[in-house]
């Protein structure tokens, strides 16, 4: 169903959205959402999981559609499970493995939703404009890219959780290779920017995910 789903999305972006939504708005399907039941069952399962540490807060932030929040990562523990006066010194050692792979789980989660809205604006854009086969059709497509990847630092950068500095490199990056692209299809004639998206859709979810990895500056 996943290929499905990509579709519908694209198919939602370009028709429900105008440019300036495009900025702020994407389609989703939030596959997860299937297996969930309601309201209080949702509520009592999340409850469970975060009080008992098997799940963090921002994971479930991520699981109900909603951006993470700083400081909400790490897993809370019962205080009925110390085991004396040690606990506290081993449980970061026994939790160690268990955090990173829900981390590891998060930052991919959350580098997929940044790749999907920089694809769904991009394609719906690029079907508007140069399909029109106008004569500045590629000075709006590049006006657009710009206008797009200016703002798109900040989102980034709040979804990854990652310095506003990397936010904007990877952007501007992201920008160059769009521009790139829209270059060689106009001397070329071919469709460099599509083929460039297509191949983003295959491995680019996983260099976004690097960005989690980088530690915002904290004050002491």
């Amino acid at each position: 169903m996943l290929p499905w789903y990509t579709n519908w999305e694209q198919a939602l972006t370009m028709d429900l959205l105008n440019e300036d939504e495009e900025q702020m708005y994407f389609a989703e399907f939030m596959v997860e959402g299937l297996q969930r039941g309601d309201a209080a069952a949702r509520s009592a399962f999340y409850t469970s999981g975060i009080t008992n540490g098997w799940l963090t807060r921002n994971e479930v932030r991520v699981k109900e559609n909603m951006n993470p929040l700083p400081g909400l990562d790490e897993p809370l523990s019962p205080l009925n499970m110390r085991q004396g006066s040690n606990a506290p010194q081993d449980k970061p050692a026994a939790q160690a493995p268990a955090l990173a792979a829900r981390m590891r789980l998060l930052t991919h989660q959350s580098a997929q939703r940044v790749l999907n809205k920089e694809l769904q604006a991009a394609r719906k854009t690029y079907t508007r404009i140069l399909d029109t086969k106008g004569a500045d059709a590629a000075h709006q497509f590049s006006a657009w890219v710009a206008e797009f990847y200016e703002g798109h630092a900040q989102w980034v950068s709040e979804m990854m959780a990652c310095p506003l500095e990397e936010a904007e490199r990877y952007s501007a990056a992201a920008m160059n290779q769009l521009l790139g692209a829209l270059n060689s299809e106009v001397i070329d004639r071919r469709p460099a920017v599509l083929a460039l998206l297509d191949e983003w859709e295959t491995n680019k979810a996983e260099h976004i995910a690097k960005l989690g990895e980088v530690l915002p500056c904290t004050t002491e």
